[in-house]
């Protein structure tokens, strides 16, 4: 599949997937450990850890996919509590493309999670912009890299036919001087239905 940034990468510029493989092979600030609004994510909704292997449900789950899945850590740690996870990475347009194939196969009252990039972030408008909101980074451990910051209403509308059951912006400072901060969006959601009537808070 063609990347939509391949027609304005630089002459000598990797393509994304090379950026990226190359920093998960360099092990350049990867990280392994889930991040925390996913493990919130799984005691609230899925099921939570009760004892050093014992586990309760909160409702009936077997298969798991995550959409940008990286390193594939999720995936690692939802294996690891007995489902059946797949993992795969993308872009925005991929990513758009996908949350239609989510509406499509979603059981209703299936589940949805994202973690998505806010507007607020430190690196928002750094690099070229090669479509609202999404710019190839100029700099830092993802430089190259076409990243998308996604605002609310950019969220509202893809989450039409959801029921939202969390709605979280997470900022941390990403230095002691706290000149810059990470800002990312924690959504949990669960599939309504088809007519987009109801989808937001």
């Amino acid at each position: 599949m063609a990347n939509q940034t391949d027609d304005v990468l630089k002459p000598g510029q990797a393509p994304p997937a090379e950026i990226w493989d190359a920093m998960y092979a360099n092990r350049v600030r990867v990280p392994w450990l889930p991040a925390e609004d996913v493990v919130r994510f799984c005691a609230r909704h899925l099921q939570m850890q009760v004892g050093p292997t014992a586990y309760r449900r909160h409702r009936p789950c077997e298969r798991i996919l995550d959409l940008g899945c990286g390193n594939g850590r999720h995936v690692l740690y939802f294996a690891r509590q007995g489902f059946r996870v797949s993992g795969v990475d993308c872009s925005k347009p991929v990513a758009l493309a996908a949350m239609k194939e989510v509406k499509r196969v979603l059981k209703r009252g299936g589940l949805f999670h994202l973690n998505l990039r806010s507007p607020e972030s430190f690196d928002f408008g750094k690099g070229e912009q090669i479509e609202p909101g999404t710019f190839i980074l100029a700099e830092g451990p993802e430089q190259g890299l076409p990243q998308h910051f996604w605002t609310e209403q950019e969220i509202q509308e893809a989450l039409r036919g959801f029921e939202v059951l969390n709605w979280e912006l997470h900022v941390r400072w990403l230095d002691q001087a706290k000149s810059a901060r990470d800002s990312r969006w924690a959504i949990s959601a669960q599939w309504v239905n088809s007519d987009g009537e109801k989808g937001v808070r």
